[in-house]
């Protein structure tokens, strides 16, 4: 049942996602939505970028082939992920593009430096509401008044998800020892607001009603 499973689940990714992005274990339906609706944010945006977590580069890709018009700083706390994302952009030729190692929750840069944050199927990774409160509260440090913070998160009213993330450990070797965390949007705009951040709008992905989508993807700004 297990083999099964696994293989359906692996199948169903690589038929969803885009031929760029087939074999890469953060590819699939949601994430290709969450990385696109992210470059509609970013189209019109200007000035210097931080993006946390890169992970494998597909946003990074993404970013480069749309012709997004910001200076970027990519983070990861993997050497491993770095090189991948280093790797992925290397053809394109952007020296422009900076790479450091750091951690979110001890972000190495001054006060009011960055335009726009990114973090990408990033918050369903952390361990803890205190570590995403710690991390909203390190990028409100780093981004300039009114820079903007796009990031999205898993749904916890979304009762599929919750099946999904029971099940996962079943057919996804990827996400093995991973947090899988799920938010509540309600508790998410509480954090936002504790930490200096309104609001802008939030786009619902993979489901017609916002409210119950399996990831929402979130605009806010520093006040």
């Amino acid at each position: 049942m297990t083999r099964f499973l696994t293989k359906a689940y692996y199948l169903f990714r690589e038929f969803t996602a885009p031929p760029e992005e087939k074999g890469s274990y953060s590819a699939g339906w949601w994430p290709y939505k969450i990385r696109m609706e992210t470059i509609r944010l970013l189209s019109k945006k200007k000035g210097l970028l931080l993006d946390i977590g890169c992970g494998e580069g597909l946003m990074l890709s993404k970013f480069i082939k749309n012709k997004v018009n910001l200076k970027t700083i990519v983070i990861d706390n993997s050497c491993r992920s770095l090189l991948k994302a280093k790797g992925r952009i290397e053809k394109y030729n952007r020296p422009e593009i900076i790479f450091l190692m750091s951690d979110a929750n001890k972000l190495c840069f001054k006060p009011n430096s960055f335009d726009v944050c990114i973090c990408l199927n990033f918050f369903l990774a952390l361990s803890s509401e205190k570590e995403a409160e710690d991390i909203f509260t390190e990028i409100s440090k780093v981004l300039k008044p009114k820079g903007k913070l796009i990031f999205d998160i898993r749904n916890s009213k979304n009762m599929l998800l919750h099946l999904k993330y029971k099940l996962a450990r079943f057919y996804d070797a990827t996400i093995v020892n991973q947090p899988l965390r799920m938010d509540s949007p309600l508790k998410i705009r509480q954090m936002l607001l504790l930490s200096g951040f309104k609001i802008n709008q939030e786009i619902g992905i993979g489901f017609f009603v916002k409210d119950f989508c399996p990831a929402i993807l979130i605009e806010a700004e520093k006040i």
